[in-house]
């Protein structure tokens, strides 16, 4: 029995204070996610703009915020400041720990309605959305009960 605990103790120490709680089972709050800053570059235009909101309920995405610049017909490497696009969906989608919810939703801005699939992922405790060509990441928390 002393071995379990010795053995138990290990395990705990060997996560460290970088291990990060997964998003529980049964979630039920919010993701608030952008583009993460980089020390070594400064972000363009784009990437500023880029805001993504999660709404969980039991672990079903059943809202999603996201602007977004409205990039469709971007050149590789363009570093322009492209016009905001917005938009909501109600998915009502469970959650996939494992892999990928498609969420399709329209997106909105100056020009034509942009139908867009956005793509969420749940990484321990943060999601990332892929938008367009953005990647948003950003920490999930639990909802006061």
């Amino acid at each position: 029995m002393n071995a379990l605990r010795v053995l138990f103790l290990f395990s705990l120490l060997a996560c460290g204070d970088e291990a990060k709680a997964p998003v529980p089972i049964g979630f039920t709050g919010k993701c608030v996610l952008a583009i993460p800053r980089d020390r070594a570059r400064v972000p363009t235009a784009d990437q500023l703009k880029t805001h993504v909101e999660l709404r969980v309920v039991k672990d079903a995405i059943v809202g999603v915020h996201v602007e977004v610049p409205d990039n469709r017909h971007a050149e590789i490497g363009e570093a322009a400041d492209h016009p905001l696009a917005t938009g909501d969906a109600a998915p009502n989608t469970p959650v996939d720990r494992g892999g990928d919810v498609d969420v399709p939703m329209q997106l909105r801005g100056q020009g034509e309605p942009w139908d867009a699939v956005v793509r969420v992922r749940f990484r321990d405790d943060h999601a990332e959305v892929v938008a367009g060509l953005m990647i948003a990441t950003g920490p999930c928390t639990v909802a006061p009960p």
